[in-house]
């Protein structure tokens, strides 16, 4: 009757590290102001063409990839928190450097140097999480941690949009002061609580096992199944808001609109949603997860009217926020003992390849073929992942 009353009241279990570094990344999140606006700075700032632009985003995401696997591997070598730490103070610090070249060699170096060191915070602050908490307790904490995520999201781009028309210098001056601050925030706690200078029982083991997660089978076939369903939920930054212009003639507006939907689903629902199905076994809420997704994007491909449209974005809500708190978890919990690093690091990477890949590929099946194939598509390759999804579980 309590959890009925206040679906809230198992977060009061969680330990205070959690809380901590949900916290620290609410205010990282809030200050995230370049990369949204990182293709307007690139040709109205400097005055890039496509092909240059497209060189430079290219390079972040090479650089994010990369930046993810060392620090997973870097987690299980050094320390979960020292990797945490030094990605917010350096990736903060390179943001602001980002700032001073002018010319294309030197913006490219600068933009693969800041990717790298500010993508490794998420395989390391993962990995934290997962040291905080007992087994029980991923999927809430999780959800914590991506309530944060989304508050802070909710608040930088807004704030951000309005400076950009002030000056694009002050983007990159408050999106690395607020990612330093959270990493000032999180040393100062780790550092009392003795974090930063932990070492894990077995590090020889990590050494000698480098990269055996390619080994192991069924988390290879856990992160293909990650894929597909994550390449789907990508196009809401690619063929989606083209597809919302296009078919529905929606302005900018509009769309962010329709999106507040999605943001405020998550921020009042998520986290009780999360502790409410925590005893559901891994395969029910991977594959529950995965086909809302893709039904979500799928009811596009007949969508005549907005409450349609209003309401996939309820469906494929609920999939996300099903979804991407069992992914974490089950990552974590697929990992060996002093291996998480290694493990999550790769699971964020399989996030990466799908972030490059899907919003450029959706975005050409809807140029080429058209809506219906492309969010009929989308529903096929959900169910893909759901079945790869039951079937890794059964290999366990």
């Amino acid at each position: 009757m309590r959890a009925l009353v206040n679906p809230w009241r198992g977060l009061a279990r969680l330990p205070q590290g959690v809380w901590i570094l949900s916290a620290a990344t609410l205010v990282n999140r809030a200050g995230t102001m370049v990369r949204p606006f990182l293709t307007l700075y690139l040709t109205q700032a400097l005055g890039f063409d496509a092909t240059h632009t497209a060189i430079v985003l290219f390079l972040f995401g090479l650089a994010s990839l990369f930046g993810q696997l060392v620090s997973g591997r870097l987690c299980d070598v050094v320390s979960p928190w020292r990797v945490l730490v030094i990605a917010l103070l350096s990736g903060g610090a390179a943001c602001m450097l980002v700032a001073l070249p002018r010319s294309f060699p030197w913006l490219c170096v600068a933009i693969f140097g800041w990717s790298f060191v500010a993508e490794a915070y998420r395989p390391a602050s993962t990995t934290v999480l997962s040291e905080l908490v007992k087994e029980g307790e991923l999927r809430p904490a999780y959800a914590l941690l991506r309530l944060a995520i989304n508050l802070g999201m909710s608040i930088g781009p807004v704030v951000g949009g309005f400076l950009a028309e002030v000056s694009f210098a002050c983007l990159f001056v408050i999106d690395g002061v607020t990612t330093m601050l959270a990493g000032v925030l999180l040393a100062a706690w780790a550092a009392r609580r003795g974090h930063l200078a932990r070492r894990y029982p077995r590090r020889h083991a990590a050494h000698a096992a480098a990269w055996g997660a390619l080994r192991d089978r069924r988390f290879l076939l856990f992160l293909v199944a990650t894929i597909p369903v994550a390449m789907v939920f990508f196009q809401i930054e690619g063929a989606w808001p083209l597809f919302m212009t296009r078919a529905h003639g929606f302005s900018k507006a509009m769309i962010g609109g329709m999106l507040a939907i999605n943001t405020v689903l998550i921020v009042l629902t998520e986290v009780p949603l999360n502790l409410w199905s925590a005893r559901w076994s891994t395969a029910r809420t991977l594959v529950i997860g995965a086909l809302a997704t893709g039904a979500g994007f799928g009811m596009l491909a007949f969508a005549p009217n907005h409450a349609w449209i209003a309401a996939s974005i309820v469906v494929w809500t609920v999939g996300e926020m099903v979804l991407f708190p069992a992914l974490s978890a089950e990552a974590t919990l697929l990992a060996p003992e002093g291996r998480r690093g290694e493990y999550l690091g790769l699971f964020h990477t399989a996030f990466a390849v799908a972030s490059m890949t899907g919003p450029a590929l959706g975005t050409l099946v809807l140029d080429r073929a058209g809506p219906v194939w492309l969010w009929s598509g989308a529903f096929v390759a959900s169910l893909v992942s759901a079945a790869l999804f039951s079937r890794a579980a059964r290999a366990g």
